[in-house]
């Protein structure tokens, strides 16, 4: 039941509370107590709790969890504010995702070399941004700005630029981030376990007094965010049909990033007065999941976090429980293939209906056995169809999206969905599904409770919803009770023609969309060398090293000859009851075209036995995931699902394999799709730019993208040969993988007997190879013209063949150099000159024979930005910010990473797997690791000398030719022009 982010970007990212402590009732406890000498802590805990889960409550009023799970070294870690997007003022709509960006710029006490000189600055800044933010004469409002700008870079000069992240870095945390919804504001970490104490000692001085420094470089970045989401035509839909669903609500009448006229008019102490009102220990959560102590760890966390006075959680206004609909269809305008979004308004997620609606929704559309994914998906009928719930803690809403056919309306798959929610309705359903929804139910809990984040993230949703613990899990299991007759009264309670708000996406100009102009910002000082004392006494403490753990193949995967002379590969699952099994080919789309597409058709084929509705669903009925999938050099012949159903999963899933019946309407039918599907794919800018653009620049005309059968092959093909390939996939040579509980000799016996192949196997096919290009003799721009707010730049260069000499020097140096929030290329285009919301820069090294190994870097934005942002990256490349204490800091940073990091499960084996395909016999994490203590920021300097500096790119740019001159795009290279049918090859 988690509460899902679908549609939104999920989004990265003052003042002190009152001395006076006061204090929070204590909760109503269980008898469990965690003592010490001097203090009592009481917890709720229930048996059986998958989780095995902790709860206090401090006396500030803080919640603390507690989910214990050893399985690696480290603790994901979140902190849960109740306030999102839904607690903003109607007039400054954005404000929470503001704070979410600001709670990263430190305290009176990190993030500032001198505090007493800077206060007054950002005070002054504070005031002029209220002045601006009343004016309306265009001239009075740049001569403020440009007195904040002016301001802004004398205050800088006292503040230390992303000291939170250099000090993330330090501990070796990962995955550093955040996001704001509509209910709630998370901060994500994930940390090693022995730095959890330091990182509570820092959490809780970041939250304690925030200081809103660097504020309008900040808020560049904030813009170049909201320009993302202009570009971006499912954002634009989802917030339509939000404001449908729940016009009157905030949930509808104001988005997380907030207007355009709200963002160029900020006010600094709206944000402080919502973080003082918002971000109260009483509103707040604090949640560990992991590797912990949690006898000794409370104690820190109460120490440490208590110095936060209690205050009374917000009194959080009450909307009128009712439909409005001033309108029940949108259109929304863009560039990228039209479809149609339509939902309906449910109960709040806190509401115990929320097993019925969870089971509704599997009924409808579980990728297997759905009345969608049987009637219209698997029957192909639409290009597709999905659904799914998104439960908020006022209301909810059952969201559904359908892209049409060739030759098909939005209009005309709205209306097929429709009728197959009126079967729910009517009762027409098959209700032994219902048991079948609670048995793939409990494996997807048991598959999702094995990751920290998963089990992290289902604590904060029944905080955000308001659930304690245990009636959250009892609502999990509401599943077993629900019966047909909860579902069709469910279904016509709530999906009714009132409640139905429809967005068609159509394809066109969005002459709506306001650009937001660029204001002339000085770069800021970001003082790089500077370390607060804070940092210097807290961060660098000293803790009991983490011995790490990395793969032996020998010993971490079992190997064995089957009888009919397999090799198998086997781990023991010894946590849960799921298994994974693979049948693996080292042969793929560049080995034989034909078998590749063959393999897309497998889903839509019965046999000779079941019709592939009947199929599907005994699958389902055993909570069982099967596939075929091709990549360019692997065919992976999988089936997941619950021991107690092995037996009789491998036997169907081998029936399926070798019973295959052609169907010449279903090719028929996928030849179509597919074809829309490639002319959809012109139309989409990030396949356009990460898949066309970019493989034309590495490769040339003729490149592993533009590989595939052409239309005439596509429409010539037979199902009877087609059936012929799927079946004779497994007449390939390829071996096993098993994970699971049973032991390696039972399962062996299991395949020897199911798994039948014939005495020999044959040879692959011989794989097409494609030339890679050398780095361009001088720069070359290729430009795609693109209806977007943005100008998208990737750079590229080959950097020569892959040796794993490299491998540590190329981790360190992008540790160091851009593949982060605390690198040289974030903090300098990001913080500095605020001209990205997103950029990066990277060494990749080859992860395929006969590939080299690339130069990466990219920045997204705003179009007027163009020009100060390519030039800005070039600097970089070509002239390398020497920081001795930076290359320290990622030394430390990167050896925690590596010292927690552990290969688990299945990973294991596609470890092994990368190994051996590039020549390795060891894992790649010890290598580096043997290697970290070697380097210094001189490798760093001659690596980026060797294969960065001073060389020639290859620069793709997609944009609009409307928002860039030509004549700027030659200034950084001989430009060419490309259409879409130059780089897709069609």
């Amino acid at each position: 039941m988690r509460i899902l982010i679908a549609f939104m970007l999920c989004l990265i990212l003052g003042t002190s509370f009152s001395s006076a402590q006061k204090k929070a009732p204590l909760p109503v406890t269980t008898s469990i107590t965690g003592t010490n000498d001097s203090i009592q802590f009481k917890y709720d805990s229930f048996p059986g709790d998958p989780l095995n889960t902790r709860r206090y409550v401090l006396n500030n009023g803080l919640t603390v969890y507690f989910s214990l799970n050893k399985r690696a070294p480290k603790v994901q870690a979140m902190v849960a504010v109740r306030a999102g997007s839904k607690d903003d003022p109607s007039d400054n709509t954005g404000l929470a995702h503001y704070l979410e960006h600001m709670l990263f710029k430190g305290t009176n006490n990190f993030g500032t070399r001198n505090y007493v000189p800077e206060m007054p600055l950002l005070k002054r800044i504070e005031e002029l941004y209220e002045i601006y933010r009343n004016l309306e004469d265009t001239a009075a409002r740049k001569l403020i700005y440009a007195r904040i700008d002016s301001i802004s870079y004398r205050a800088s000069k006292f503040a230390i630029a992303n000291e939170y992240d250099k000090m993330m870095q330090i501990l070796g945390a990962s995955g550093t981030n955040a996001y704001t919804s509509f209910d709630q504001t998370v901060y994500i970490n994930e940390v090693p376990s022995n730095q959890i104490y330091k990182w509570i000692e820092i959490e809780a001085e970041r939250f304690r007094a925030p200081v809103f420094r660097l504020f309008h470089t900040e808020l560049e970045a904030v813009y170049e965010e909201k320009n993302r989401s202009l570009d971006n035509d499912d954002s634009k839909a989802f917030e339509k049909l939000f404001e449908g669903i729940f016009f009157g609500h905030p949930y509808g009448m104001q988005t997380t990033i907030g207007t355009v006229e709200h963002l160029k008019n900020p006010s600094l102490k709206a944000i402080q007065a919502y973080y003082r009102s918002n971000y109260v220990p009483s509103n707040m959560a604090l949640v560990l999941s992991g590797d912990i102590n949690a006898d000794s760890l409370i104690y820190v966390i109460d120490r440490e976090f208590s110095k936060i006075p209690y205050s009374p959680a917000p009194v959080k206004q009450v909307w009128p429980d009712k439909i409005i609909r001033p309108f029940h269809s949108a259109e929304v305008y863009g560039p990228n293939p039209a479809y149609v979004m339509f939902g309906y308004k449910t109960p709040s997620g806190r509401v115990m209906q929320s097993a019925t609606h969870e089971v509704f929704n599997s009924l409808l559309y579980n990728g297997k056995a759905g009345l969608l994914d049987k009637n219209l998906n698997l029957n192909q009928k639409v290009q597709s169809a999905s659904s799914f719930n998104y439960p908020l803690h006022d209301a909810g809403c059952q969201i559904f999206v359908g892209v049409p056919k060739a030759n098909q309306t939005p209009e005309q798959v709205k209306d097929l969905i429709l009728a197959e929610i009126e079967k729910i309705k009517k009762g027409d359903f098959d209700a032994s599904l219902i048991e079948a929804v609670v048995n793939n139910k409990e494996a997807e809990l048991l598959q999702s409770y094995k990751d920290n984040y998963s089990r992290a993230s289902e604590i904060v949703d029944a905080f955000i919803l308001g659930y304690s613990w245990k009636d959250y899990q009892t609502v999990l299991n509401g599943y077993k009770s629900v019966t047909k007759e909860d579902i069709v009264k469910f279904a016509n309670t709530y999906f009714t023609d009132e409640s139905l708000m429809v967005v068609y996406k159509r394809e066109g100009t969005d002459t709506s969309i306001q650009k937001i102009e660029k204001p002339k910002i000085t770069p800021v000082e970001l003082n790089k060398e500077s370390e607060s004392m804070w940092l210097k006494t807290h961060a660098y403490q000293s803790v009991s090293p983490i011995e790490p753990k990395f793969l032996n193949y020998s010993q971490d995967l079992t190997q064995k000859k089957t009888a009919n002379g397999l090799d198998l590969f086997y781990i023991k699952n010894q946590e849960n009851g799921l298994f994974s099994l693979y049948y693996v080919l080292e042969m793929g789309s560049r080995n034989d075209l034909k078998t590749a597409f063959a393999i897309d058709l497998l889903p839509y084929l019965g046999t000779d036995k079941y019709s592939v509705d009947e199929l599907n669903k005994k699958f389902y009925q055993l909570a069982a995931d099967f596939g075929v999938t091709a990549t360019s050099d692997r065919i992976y012949v999988y089936l997941n699902g619950i021991n107690k159903n092995f037996d009789a999963s491998l036997e169907l899933f081998e029936h399926l394999l070798r019973n295959v019946k052609p169907n010449q309407e279903a090719l028929d039918q996928l030849v179509e799709r597919t074809l829309k599907d490639r002319a959809d794919a012109k139309k989409n800018k990030r396949t356009i730019l990460r898949g066309a653009l970019q493989n034309y620049a590495l490769y040339g005309k003729e490149n592993p993208f533009t590989y595939r059968l052409s239309e005439e092959e596509l429409k010539g093909l037979k199902a009877d040969d087609m059936t012929s390939l799927i079946k004779g996939i497994l007449n390939y040579q390829h071996y096993i993988f098993y994970f699971g509980p049973q032991s390696v000799e039972d399962i062996s016996k299991k395949i020897e007997t199911q798994h039948q192949v014939a005495d020999s196997l044959q040879a692959y096919p011989t794989a097409k190879e494609f030339e890679h290009r050398e780095s361009p003799k001088k720069n070359t721009v290729y430009f795609v013209d693109y209806d977007m707010v943005q100008s998208e730049i990737l750079w590229l260069r080959n950097a020569g063949e892959y040796d794993m000499a490299l491998e540590p020097e190329s981790a360190l140096f992008n540790e160091y150099f851009g593949g982060g929030m605390g690198t040289v290329v974030f903090q300098e285009l990001r913080e500095s000159k605020a001209l990205a919301y997103s950029t990066y820069a990277v060494f990749s090294t080859a992860s395929r024979p006969k590939t080299p190994n690339y130069v990466l870097a990219y920045i997204g934005t705003q179009s007027d930005k163009m020009n100060e942002a390519v030039p800005a990256m070039n600097t970089l490349l070509n002239t390398l910010p020497k920081d001795e204490d930076a290359i320290r800091k990622a030394k430390i940073g990167l050896k925690q990473q590596l010292e927690t990091n552990r290969t688990l499960e299945e990973s294991i084996f596609f470890s092994y797997l990368s190994a051996k395909r590039m020549g390795r016999e060891t894992d790649l994490d010890a290598y580096i690791y043997d290697n970290l203590d070697k380097m210094d920021l001189n490798t760093v300097i001659q690596f980026q000398q060797t294969y960065l500096a001073n060389q020639n790119y290859y620069y793709c740019i997609i944009a609009s030719k409307d928002r860039v001159k030509m004549d700027d795009l030659k200034k950084f290279g001989e430009l060419k022009v490309l259409t879409l049918e130059e780089i897709f090859g069609y």
